[in-house]
């Protein structure tokens, strides 16, 4: 019995934890919304930096052209925090060659097992930080697309962010500062935003002017779908 009322006990401290993380989540969109209703200023500059989340000290403000610029063959976009914990926006590409070949070497493992249900292997695989130097390691869902491009011949469509990187469980990673990733986003011209769907609780509380940048996705394969416009 002791043990069950210990177990109810820490089920419900567990409970209290992730509504407060949801509460904070919630509240940091809210915040988006208005600096982007609010976006045009009286002095003319545009939409100003809101610090959205107690956990960031440093203020992000980018001002580059990588969502709207045309990407080719197996070129993917992504906004994801770096292995030092800052939000950086990535441009992933694939290429076929002769053997696995991963850039930057910090990556390999990670790319190795994302690959792990693949025959063959045989890609060169760049991941550049275009606003800073460290790597990610969020970039499941965008190493897939990437392929899928690579594989059709056909470029993933400029203003496009991929968002989404799967765990130990093939189960998606709930997203971390997701307002700060579609502020990053809308700021430098996104037209969509793709996100698994378990991060549609971020948005809950988003009118339709910010949920008409998103498109969610319940699995890799429906991403794919959604993306390359399959009919399943």
């Amino acid at each position: 019995m002791d043990n069950n009322f210990d177990e109810l006990i820490d089920l419900n401290k567990r409970m209290i934890s992730q509504n407060n993380m949801l509460i904070k989540q919630n509240e940091e969109i809210i915040n988006l919304l208005k600096n982007l209703v609010d976006g045009s200023k009286e002095d003319g500059a545009g939409m100003e930096y809101v610090v959205m989340g107690e956990n960031k000290n440093i203020e992000i403000d980018v001002d580059i052209s990588a969502f709207e610029d045309p990407l080719d063959v197996g070129e993917v976009i992504t906004v994801a925090n770096s292995i030092d914990g800052e939000l950086c926006v990535y441009k992933l590409s694939a290429k076929k060659s002769d053997g696995l070949k991963v850039e930057p070497s910090a990556i390999e493992e990670n790319v190795k097992d994302y690959l792990n249900e693949f025959d063959d292997i045989n890609f060169e695989i760049t991941l550049v930080n275009l606003i800073g130097n460290a790597p990610t390691t969020q970039f499941s869902t965008s190493l897939l697309v990437a392929l899928e491009s690579l594989n059709q011949n056909i470029p993933i469509k400029s203003g496009i962010c991929i968002l989404g990187n799967t765990n130990g469980n093939n189960s998606f990673e709930f997203i971390d500062d997701l307002s700060e990733i579609l502020r990053i986003s809308i700021e430098n011209g996104v037209k969509k935003v793709y996100l698994p769907m378990n991060s549609a609780i971020g948005v809950v509380h988003a009118p339709p002017m910010i949920m008409d940048y998103l498109v969610f996705y319940k699995s890799t394969d429906d991403a794919l779908n959604k993306i390359f416009e399959k009919i399943e």
